[in-house]
């Protein structure tokens, strides 16, 4: 998580209103948000503390997640439904005592990541997951084996790298660019300068590739049967799918 309010430097300027609101109403959602978080945190250490009590902590793979985060008004509004940091960037944490290393941090992980993770722990392995074994790179210390974050949400995606982050809408033909290195609250849209249309363009076409990359691994090669010499020839690619394959091309795609 980063440190601080998106909106701290505006603070001083703001008086008692930021972003036309009152600043103790923004402090009310603010102080139940973090009362729930703590609940949260208080019942997760009662599991933990389960755990050792029954000494089988360290046979067992803790994973804490969420689906999504919350603005309270970082960018002006209260609402889940964006892109923004405060949004999308979510907790992953695992944890799994002489396996695991404790105390360490890795990007990336997405939600699809999970089920891959799950499996790779369990030792079974599927080729229709689309998403990067984490558990395997973990346990050896090894980085992620995924380089940038990428999302949906409704007729929109979004592509986050180490330095950058770009949301694409289709039905507008529009996005937005953000310099994660040098705006880190997301203030300052660079989709439309000059100067960066370069890395934009770059962004844009691997997301877009993934997008329409992604497909059910499982059901094309379930269905895929004889036919005719130009079904044969195909059939031989689909057989060789992997869910996994989107994810690794947009790896390189994405690339710095």
């Amino acid at each position: 998580l980063y440190e601080g309010s998106p909106f701290s430097a505006f603070d001083e300027a703001a008086g008692n209103t930021i972003w036309g609101k009152d600043r103790g109403e923004i402090d009310r959602f603010r102080r139940l948000y973090y009362g729930l978080a703590a609940y949260c945190d208080h019942q997760i250490g009662r599991l933990i503390d389960y755990l050792d009590m029954r000494g089988i902590r360290e046979d067992t793979l803790v994973i804490f997640t969420s689906d999504h985060g919350q603005q309270y008004f970082d960018h002006g509004f209260n609402d889940k439904h964006n892109y923004f940091d405060a949004t999308w960037r979510v907790p992953l944490i695992m944890s799994m005592p002489g396996t695991i290393p404790s105390g360490e941090t890795r990007e990336f992980a997405v939600w699809t990541d999970i089920t891959a993770t799950i499996l790779g722990a369990a030792e079974i392995e599927s080729r229709h997951v689309q998403g990067f074994d984490l558990f395997e790179a973990l346990s050896k210390g090894a980085e992620s084996p995924r380089k940038c974050a990428v999302g949906t949400l409704y007729k929109s995606a979004a592509l986050a790298t180490e330095n950058w982050k770009l949301e694409y809408y289709f039905e507008e033909g529009e996005g937005r660019l953000y310099d994660r290195k040098n705006d880190r609250a997301e203030q300052v849209d660079l989709f439309d300068s000059p100067e960066h249309a370069g890395t934009r363009d770059v962004l844009l076409r691997a997301l877009l590739s993934w997008r329409s990359d992604i497909c059910d691994v499982d059901f094309l090669i379930s269905h895929t049967g004889g036919g005719g010499p130009v079904a044969r020839r195909i059939a031989v690619h689909t057989r060789s799918m992997s869910g996994r394959d989107a994810e690794e091309r947009l790896n390189r795609a994405a690339a710095p």
